[in-house]
This record gives C-alpha cells, sequence and structure tokens, in this order.
C-alpha cells in the first residue's frame, strides 16, 4: 500500500520483481533496495499467455444481442481509495440511458467473491434494474462483447486496449493517479455528465 516500509516487509526476499519503474520507485521509496528491484514488465499480457487464456477460456462467447451499445463496466475492489456514492450514482445513472446494455462485472480479482457491503454488489441493492451482473463470465470475453470498458485501476484495462477497444477511465470515481491518463491512452472522464 501507500507509505509500505517494504525494506522491513519484504526483508526475507532475495529480489522483488515489478511491472513497470513507477512501480519500482515507490518500493525503492518505501527502504527496498533498489539492486533488488529488477522490472520486467507484466507477464499476464505476454504472447505466450495471451494465447493460452484465449485457448483455454469457455468457447462460449458472452453476449446480448440487439442495436444497444454494450458498455462493461469492471474494476478492482471499492476500497482501493475509490469513492463508493459517486460509483454507485453514476453506474445508475449510465444504466437507466435508452439503448444500452450494461454489464457489470463486480470485482476482476479472480480470488474475491464480490460482498455486497465493499464491492460493486452494493449496486444490488440501489435502483439497478437495468444492470446485468456478471461474476462468473471471463473479463476476456466481456471485453470481445463491448463496444466500451469503463475501469480504472485495474490492469486488465491493458487487455482492453490490446483488443482495441475503447476504454473510458471515470477519473472522479478514485484518489488515484494512473498510467492510463499519463500515457494517453484512455478516454478521461471527470465527471458523471461527462460519462
Amino acid at each position: 500500500g501507500f507509505g509500505q516500509d517494504y525494506g522491513k516487509d519484504w526483508r526475507y526476499f532475495n529480489y522483488s520483481i515489478v511491472q513497470f519503474e513507477m512501480h519500482k520507485d515507490r518500493v525503492v521509496r518505501g527502504n527496498y533496495n533498489k539492486n533488488q528491484v529488477p522490472v520486467l514488465g507484466s507477464s499476464r499480457y505476454c504472447d505466450e499467455w495471451m494465447n493460452y487464456l484465449d485457448e483455454n477460456q469457455s468457447p462460449k462467447k458472452y453476449g446480448v444481442k440487439n442495436n444497444n451499445i454494450n458498455i462493461v463496466y469492471m474494476d478492482h475492489r471499492l476500497e482501493y481509495r475509490f469513492y463508493k456514492e459517486i460509483v454507485v450514482e453514476s453506474i445508475n445513472k449510465l444504466s437507466r440511458i435508452e439503448g444500452v446494455n450494461l454489464v457489470v462485472k463486480p470485482t476482476t480479482g479472480r480470488t474475491h467473491k464480490s460482498d455486497h457491503r465493499d464491492e460493486l454488489g452494493i449496486l444490488n441493492s440501489s435502483n439497478s434494474k437495468n444492470i446485468i451482473f456478471e461474476e462468473t463470465v471471463s473479463s476476456s470475453s466481456l471485453i470481445d462483447w463491448a463496444d466500451v470498458v469503463i475501469g480504472t485501476i485495474s490492469s486488465i484495462g491493458i487487455e482492453v486496449l490490446l483488443k482495441n477497444k475503447i476504454l473510458i477511465h471515470p477519473k472522479y470515481f478514485h484518489g488515484n493517479e494512473l498510467l492510463y491518463e499519463k500515457m494517453n491512452s484512455c478516454w478521461v472522464v471527470n465527471s458523471s455528465k461527462e460519462l
């Protein structure tokens, strides 16, 4: 997390492999030896792994068939500096727009099931009757189906970009700084009106 003492917490590790230089900088600022932090990139998006996923996913393709725009909102757990009320309000507003098929994947993390108290599952208890919730469909299948993907801090945005889909980053959903925005690789929106 932010302000973590990596030197203390990771003292038993010989190396900490990270995906990019900014992460290395954060780990080094957290007291970890810079010579023990190689930057190797993300193995998740190497050709070998992407081919493996394509070959081993369920062959069933996800999809609602009509002329509406297909939108998927997927993200990480809301505890990562999200403004929960703003997220819920914005997704609910989006769900009420005519001509939209809206799917929400409550969390992109494979090991954590959503919970109505701390995840996007809280949308279930609000006025979200036009939202389809999908926890069991793979993120990759949802991206294939989507015309637009809305997301913020999840690395799944990289797959969105690799598949030449539109990635919308609602910057006002959270208090984090992201590479997607810095690298101008997404469509940044600053309010629910812009969204």
